[in-house]
């Protein structure tokens, strides 16, 4: 999927199309260091003046992957669910929608 986002990327005919695939491509792959840099920012140097701003330290890319491992253990217990079983979740949930009383 990345590759796609690539290639529309490169072949895009305006900037606006240009900039919507190199977003995508970001959230796929959730590393947002090719959009920072396309914007011209500099990744530490931002932390170092949000940490300057607070007056105290901020967590680090590196600190928030070790907090978030539990979170990614507990997604990995979840049964998966099917296309079917998500389409029938949403027709459920709109259901009680309609029947909410307003």
């Amino acid at each position: 999927m990345t590759q796609i986002c690539d290639t529309k990327s490169r072949n895009a005919t305006n900037d606006y199309d240009m900039m919507e695939f190199k977003v995508l491509k970001c959230l796929l792959e959730e590393n947002f260091d090719d959009l920072l840099k396309e914007f011209g920012i500099d990744k530490n140097k931002a932390a170092f003046e949000v940490e300057r701003y607070l007056g105290r330290k901020i967590n680090r890319p590196q600190e928030q992957q070790q907090v978030a491992a539990p979170a990614q253990q507990i997604q990995s217990n979840l049964p998966a669910m099917t296309a079917e079983g998500a389409a029938d979740f949403f027709s459920q949930l709109g259901q009680k929608e309609q029947k909410a009383p307003k």
